[in-house]
């Protein structure tokens, strides 16, 4: 309960702009989120039943396909788009109606869901998926999954597995989930802003392959003690950094050629590691923080 309202405070927070110490133009999607319409069901799956009905909990089972409603896609696949039942442990299955199942949503303001497994047939896990859920604990993404989108999860889960195929974090993905444990996968190309707001994790390394750092990506992280910017990244926008109050060092490549002058507010004991004549060489003698040479 005292996570989920914290989450609920960060949230307005950011959204009327009073952020202390950063600035005020923070874009935080609106989280409530209405119940799905009806769409086109796609038939029966060939699952196990559980034969409980209040809150069972499945962590072995695929969760009965009666619980979800789907739709087509273009490609003949399916998008879950929203659920209705009582479990507690959400085990989805990779096909339904005998077709794969490859977008995840629908699962908004489903509080009481403990647990999620998704499928290696899932390419998407779509805006608001999980968004409201302040109770899930354990999260496992399938092997497959190349974006996670805006809003995508809440919870409590401390520690999630990136897929090697990822290739987007969108917008407040994981905004004001406790993450303690974080690997950022070598084929993402973008971090949304907001996507990491809050996190718990003392260290991180970013990979060449992300082009752009979005703004407040990385916002009160006030456990982050060292980051590692690697050779590729370009652009760090505003306050991505912002009241991150223990970080130390944070290595910056000669790649990255724009900063915004508040990237780092509030990070009083921060140094910056760069080569010399870089652009991050130069942005640290013009914003008067500590700079070393690697």
């Amino acid at each position: 309960m005292k996570r989920r309202l914290v989450s609920m405070f960060m949230v307005g927070m950011m959204v009327t702009g009073m952020v202390t110490g950063c600035g005020n133009e923070a874009e935080i999607t609106d989280t409530q989120v209405p119940e799905a319409a009806s769409v086109v069901q796609t038939g029966d799956s060939d699952v196990v039943e559980s034969d409980t009905t209040d809150k069972a909990e499945v962590p072995q089972t695929e969760t009965p396909a009666e619980n979800f409603k789907t739709k087509v896609l273009e490609d003949g696949t399916i998008e879950i788009d929203s659920y209705d039942g009582d479990y507690e442990a959400i085990v989805i299955p990779a096909q339904i109606g005998g077709r794969d199942v490859t977008v995840i949503g629908g699962f908004a303001n489903e509080d009481e869901i403990t647990s999620v497994v998704i499928p290696d047939t899932v390419r998407e896990i779509a805006d608001n998926a999980f968004v409201n859920c302040f109770n899930i604990k354990s999260v496992k993404v399938g092997a497959n999954v190349e974006v996670i989108g805006d809003n995508a999860f809440d919870g409590e889960f401390e520690e999630i597995a990136l897929p090697n195929t990822l290739k987007v974090i969108e917008d407040n993905a994981f905004a004001s989930v406790p993450l303690k444990v974080l690997s950022i996968p070598n084929q993402v190309e973008e971090i949304g802003g907001g996507a990491f707001l809050s996190a718990d994790i003392e260290n991180l390394t970013i990979p060449g392959s992300v082009k752009m750092i979005g703004y407040q990506a990385f916002l009160y992280c006030d456990k982050l003690e060292t980051v590692v910017i690697e050779e590729g990244v370009e652009m760090i926008e505003n306050e991505v950094f912002c009241n991150c109050t223990s970080l130390k060092t944070i290595t910056i490549p000669s790649s990255v050629t724009s900063m915004g002058d508040s990237t780092f507010s509030e990070c009083k004991d921060v140094t910056i590691i760069a080569e010399p004549g870089s652009y991050a060489e130069e942005f640290a003698i013009r914003n008067d923080i500590p700079v070393q040479n690697p």
